[in-house]
């Protein structure tokens, strides 16, 4: 392991995770950004040379950790879109990459912070502001040309709402942006807000039969989006 990335925060973590997963790292140079790779039981985690960070290393460990529980939520959401001719116009590769990685952000924020990091380690574009008004206008200026709906602006609103709800920054103030999306489209806001609503709630252990599933939550979420697009023509 590549010194300066365990702290007496996520040594416990990254033990935990190697009982069952081997966990390579990997130095990359010309870049900032953390990134993680996983297949079966394998995980590469790319470490830029310029930023040895136990908080950013951290942060892709909880990525790992998801995984060793079980919780595809994302790559469900993927499968089931992509399979839809209605849906996959809409649920493009990066929207459905950036849908993932914002639930699993939403999951991963709370043990984060008890591990004892703080909330403006857990995103390096933790300052940005996820949503503006300007970008507001622009999904209202595109939504539909007439009768019919515009799938890019479907797409972006999707992509607003979903950065919205994993922005970890409690400093900035998104109340305005969720009332717009509201009224943009109610129905589909209160799908979307169901969704995160479940996600939220559903246990990542201790789950018994009676308790809300990613699997469940996800093919429930596809389902009413299907009836949405339904009554919709999108182009």
């Amino acid at each position: 392991m590549i010194p300066g990335l365990i702290d007496h925060r996520n040594a416990a973590l990254l033990k935990e995770l190697e009982q069952d997963f081997t966990i390579k790292v990997e130095v990359v140079r010309d870049t900032e950004q953390y990134g993680c790779y996983s297949k079966e039981y394998e995980s590469t985690i790319y470490v830029p040379e310029s930023k040895i960070s136990p908080p950013s290393f951290t942060h892709e460990l909880l990525h790992i950790y998801l995984r060793s529980k079980e919780i595809y939520i994302g790559s469900r959401i993927q499968r089931r879109t992509q399979a839809s001719k209605r849906l996959s116009i809409i649920y493009t590769e990066p929207l459905l990459d950036h849908i993932g990685n914002c639930l699993d952000h939403i999951k991963m924020l709370p043990i984060y912070l008890k591990l004892g990091y703080t909330r403006n380690q857990f995103l390096n574009d933790y300052k940005k502001h996820k949503c503006t008004h300007k970008e507001i206008e622009q999904i209202k200026e595109h939504w539909k040309h007439g009768q019919e709906y515009n799938a890019s602006a479907i797409e972006f609103y999707l992509e607003k709402y979903f950065a919205i709800q994993a922005c970890p920054n409690t400093d900035i103030d998104y109340s305005k942006q969720i009332q717009e999306l509201r009224l943009i489209n109610e129905p589909l806001f209160l799908i979307n807000e169901k969704l995160i609503r479940r996600w939220t709630a559903m246990k990542i252990e201790g789950r018994d039969v009676s308790d809300d599933d990613y699997i469940i939550i996800a093919e429930d979420y596809v389902k009413e989006m299907e009836g949405w697009a339904a009554l919709r023509s999108i182009i």
